[in-house]
């Protein structure tokens, strides 16, 4: 049986994906407040299940607990 290959973002699939400008996402990775990532020379790359547990560990219930995680 093949072993299926996680599944990387590369920067403008992330965008894409959470509706961001890519200087959002520079910003995060700057800041190190978004999701986990990998550097490979230039190419920036994510996990996808990192980027899914990061969504969920930002998750609220009211606009008071942003910023708290």
């Amino acid at each position: 049986m093949a072993q299926q290959m996680e599944q990387y973002l590369d920067e403008k699939s992330l965008c894409g994906r959470l509706s961001i400008s890519r200087k959002t996402a520079q910003a995060w990775r700057w800041r190190g407040t978004g999701p986990q990532f990998f550097k490979v020379g230039r190419a920036v790359r994510y996990k996808s299940a990192d980027v899914e547990q990061w969504l969920e560990s930002n998750r609220c219930q009211n606009t008071s607990q942003r910023g708290v995680a």
